[in-house]
Formats: structure tokens, C-alpha cells, sequence
């Protein structure tokens, strides 16, 4: 006896809510770390996800920030004598992503 189609796209629907389920589940993960504590997970996936946009990005900049200071902590030990101060010294503190992205080459 062959199957009928709807055993079929029933199949389909269990497997393709299985995959959703994982990606609910490594979403739920990604967003426990950037969202603040006591933020309830009963609320939508997608409100979550639009209040963490903000926090996403200061968490990226925050890293990469983290990875370039450790880069010339390493350049430094290598290079004992290498002038770091030269390489940012054109860029003021409080430069904003839009000035930087307007013109980065005026800062170098």
C-alpha cells in the first residue's frame, strides 16, 4: 500500500519542526547572553530579537574593541620598541562609527 500524501507532508512538517525547534533553542542561547537577567523567556522570539538588536551591537563593538587592544598587547610583546601611540594616535576618543565610516583614511 503506498503512502498518502498528507503522511508524507506530515513527515515533512515534524522534520522541518524539529530543525525549527533547534534554531529556537541556539537563538534562545545566543540571546541569554546579551540579554539583560530576569528578561522573561516567555515573551515572542521576535520581540526579544528586536530588543536585543542594540545590545548585539554594543556587544560586538565591546569584542572587537577587546580583540584589538589584545593585538597590540601581542604586537607590544613581541615588539617592545614598536610605538603604538603612533598607529591611533590621529583618531580622538570619542570618534563615532559615523565619522569613521564617513572618512576613515582622514584618521590614519
Amino acid at each position: 500500500m503506498l503512502p498518502s500524501p498528507f503522511t508524507e507532508v506530515e513527515a515533512q512538517l515534524i522534520e522541518e519542526r524539529a530543525k525549527l525547534d533547534c534554531l529556537t533553542d541556539q537563538l534562545n542561547a545566543l540571546l541569554a547572553v546579551i540579554e539583560p537577567e530576569g528578561v522573561a523567556l516567555a515573551e515572542e522570539m521576535l520581540v526579544r530579537m528586536a530588543a536585543s538588536q542594540g545590545r548585539l551591537e554594543g556587544f560586538v563593538q565591546k569584542v572587537a574593541g577587546d580583540a584589538i587592544q589584545y593585538t597590540m598587547g601581542l604586537v607590544k610583546s613581541h615588539f617592545p620598541k614598536a610605538d603604538l601611540v603612533s598607529v591611533c594616535d590621529s583618531i580622538p576618543l570619542d570618534c563615532s562609527d559615523e565619522d569613521w565610516e564617513a572618512n576613515p583614511a582622514a584618521f590614519v
